[in-house]
């Protein structure tokens, strides 16, 4: 599964996901995007998964 995680989400969370490929916002060069913005950037890269881990939440959200 491609996944993209957000800027927020700690690389080393990686390890926990084997056998899917990990992107982070920050090495595509959209760390700036926020919201809706990113997850229709993820959906047009072709990413089937984003994760966001705010302060305050921790979100999957399936494309």
């Amino acid at each position: 599964m491609k996944v993209l995680f957000d800027h927020n989400v700690p690389k080393k969370l990686r390890v926990l996901l084997p056998g899917h490929v990990i992107t982070t916002s920050r090495e595509l060069r959209r760390d700036a995007l926020q919201n809706g913005d990113l997850l229709a950037a993820a959906e047009a890269n072709g990413f089937e998964c984003v994760g966001d881990g705010g302060i305050r939440t921790s979100h999957i959200s399936k494309i």
